[in-house]
């Protein structure tokens, strides 16, 4: 459906029954919307909306744990980037306790209950990955080493879970940062398989055309006897 037209149909459902319980599913809803428009700020508000009803809302609490750690949402102060990082954090945290509590439906097999569960699972470890990434990135001399070896742990357990090109470009990115050349390209060459034909294929391609590049300009060694 058109996001403008969820946008529209959640704010008329909203003065119709502003205490009916399906609020928090609307807001989650009216979240997602705002997401596929680009517009951040008014999808984590929706998102918290909805969390405020609902504290056990998956679908708001993988919003908000993916959407919070995002370069474009962490505007303000620095305090305001590590309340939005811990926010985050505690999110994804408590869905993936969640996730450990679903229950199979009638309909689906074993094999689908378990995708289903990993899927989930994988997409909140990346969002922790990214909460990790970023306070490594704010390290006072530079990366901060245990926050990128925490980022490095999350992003590898989401791909083990669930490979996508995005999370794997991620873990290529962390280990870049490592200075662990051949597993950045490892993660980067996995990325560009997965997202043939998009953008995350491009990029792919050209860190690990750059990396190449450096492993080719890096001095040598002398043998010794």
């Amino acid at each position: 459906m058109d996001p403008d037209k969820v946008v529209s149909l959640s704010r008329n459902f909203e003065k119709k029954y502003r205490r009916s319980t399906f609020l928090t599913y609307v807001y989650a809803f009216e979240a997602t919307a705002h997401q596929r428009k680009g517009e951040l700020d008014k999808t984590v508000d929706s998102a918290e909306k909805s969390i405020k009803m609902n504290p056990d809302n998956m679908m708001t609490l993988i919003i908000l744990s993916s959407m919070l750690p995002q370069p474009q949402s962490l505007h303000g102060s620095d305090l305001d980037k590590q309340r939005k990082l811990k926010e985050a954090k505690t999110d994804a945290n408590h869905a993936l306790e969640l996730v450990d509590k679903l229950t199979r439906h009638t309909d689906e097999t074993d094999d689908a209950f378990k995708t289903r569960k990993n899927t989930i699972a994988s997409e909140l470890h990346a969002a922790l990955g990214m909460i990790h990434l970023q306070r490594a990135a704010a390290g006072v001399n530079g990366m901060d080493q245990d926050e990128l070896d925490k980022a490095a742990q999350e992003y590898r357990a989401s791909v083990d879970l669930h490979p996508t090109d995005e999370f794997c470009y991620r873990l290529g990115e962390v280990y870049e940062h490592e200075n662990k050349i051949g597993d950045a390209l490892e993660s980067f060459s996995k990325a560009s398989e997965l997202g043939q034909g998009t953008g995350i294929q491009k990029y792919a391609d050209n860190e690990i055309a750059m990396l190449k590049q450096r492993q080719a300009q890096a001095p040598r060694l002398p043998l010794t006897r």
